[in-house]
C-alpha cells in the first residue's frame, strides 16, 4: 500500500466522518458547553470506539478479498451502494431530532466517566463495521497484508478522524445552530401540518408554538 492510497483511504474516511451524527453533534455541544478539557475525553472515547469498529471493518474487508478474489468486483460496486445510502440517510437525518435534543444537562463529571460516555453514545456495532469495511474495500489488497499496510491503514484512519474532530470542535457553534434552526424549522412545519388535519386533541401550546 502506497502513501498516496493511504491518502485518498483517509480522505474517504474523512469524509464519512464529516457526516452529521449523533456522535459528533454531541462531541460539538460538549465542546460549545464545557470548552476543550471536558471535549477532549469525549474526543478520546469517539477515537477509541472508532478504532474497534475500524480494525473488525478492515478485518472483514481483507477476510472477504482473500477468500473470494474474484467477487472483489461486486464487493466495491455493493461498497458504492452503501456509501451513497449512508450519506442520504445522514444528510435526511438532520431534518429529524438527534440523540442531543434531549439532553440538556450534560452528564459524565470525571474523565473516565466522560471517556466512556465518548464510547457509548449514540454507538451502532453493526453499522459501524459494515461503513469500516465499505470504506477499506476500495483500498485493501488483494492478499493478506504486510505490517507496513495496517500500520499506514491505522494512520490514515487516526488522521481522518482526528481531521473530523477538530472541524467539529472549530465549527461546532456555527454548526449547532444550523442543526438547530433546521430542526426547528421541522417541528413548526410538523405543528402546521397537525393544526390544518382539525384533531381537537391540538393542544393550546402546540398553537402557542405555531404562532
Amino acid at each position: 500500500m502506497s502513501v498516496e492510497t493511504a491518502a485518498l483511504y483517509a480522505a474517504l474516511a474523512f469524509v464519512t466522518f464529516l457526516m452529521p451524527s449523533g456522535r459528533m453533534l454531541e462531541f460539538a455541544k460538549w465542546h460549545c458547553q464545557r470548552r476543550l478539557k471536558a471535549s477532549l475525553s469525549i474526543a478520546m472515547g469517539i477515537i477509541v470506539v472508532r478504532a474497534v469498529f475500524f480494525a473488525a471493518g478492515l478485518g472483514a474487508s481483507v477476510a472477504l478479498v482473500y477468500a473470494m478474489p474474484d467477487g472483489r468486483a461486486l464487493a466495491v460496486v455493493a461498497a458504492s451502494v452503501f456509501l451513497a445510502v449512508f450519506a442520504v440517510r445522514r444528510l435526511v437525518a438532520l431534518k429529524r431530532p438527534s440523540p442531543i435534543a434531549g439532553n440538556d444537562n450534560l452528564p459524565a463529571r470525571t474523565f473516565h466517566a466522560r471517556l466512556w460516555y465518548g464510547i457509548r453514545f449514540d454507538t451502532r456495532p453493526a453499522g459501524e463495521v459494515l461503513l469500516a469495511a465499505a470504506t477499506a474495500i476500495f483500498f485493501v489488497p488483494s492478499g493478506l497484508p504486510g505490517r507496513a499496510t495496517l500500520e499506514l491503514f491505522a494512520a490514515a484512519h487516526l488522521a481522518a478522524s482526528l481531521l473530523a474532530l477538530l472541524v467539529y470542535g472549530v465549527f461546532a457553534r456555527a454548526l449547532l445552530a444550523r442543526v438547530n434552526r433546521r430542526l426547528d424549522r421541522s417541528r413548526q412545519e410538523r405543528i402546521a401540518r397537525l393544526l390544518r388535519s382539525g384533531l381537537p386533541s391540538v393542544s393550546a401550546r402546540f398553537r402557542r408554538d405555531a404562532a
